[in-house]
């Protein structure tokens, strides 16, 4: 994986891992890591805080991040990012998430 960070995400895919809170604050993510992330987000049951703030996660990857977080599969309660780096697009999908699904919590930086 591009962005250096294959071992800690497979951890979190583990059924026995209890994390709820991860900061992956300028860690040099990219759209590459979303993927990954978005396998994270599917998959784990105790992950409730994620911030990815300072990341260039690019418009392919937020778009792919949208549709994983309005799934209700998907836990996560807090999401922090760094919204210099959104377009309006990506904003407005952020938006609608947010009606949709009122238990998830975005903040940006």
């Amino acid at each position: 994986m591009a962005c250096g960070i294959a071992e800690l995400l497979m951890g979190l895919r583990d059924p026995a891992c209890r994390l709820q809170v991860l900061s992956l604050w300028k860690c040099g993510l990219t759209g590459a890591c979303c993927e990954d992330l978005c396998t994270v987000l599917s998959t784990s049951q105790s992950l409730e805080h994620l911030d990815l703030s300072e990341n260039e996660l690019g418009v392919g990857g937020m778009q792919k991040l949208c549709v994983v977080l309005g799934r209700p599969t998907c836990s996560l309660k807090r999401l922090w990012l760094k919204e210099s780096g959104l377009n309006e697009e990506t904003l407005q999908k952020l938006a609608t998430l947010r009606k949709a699904k009122p238990s998830l919590n975005i903040g940006y930086i």
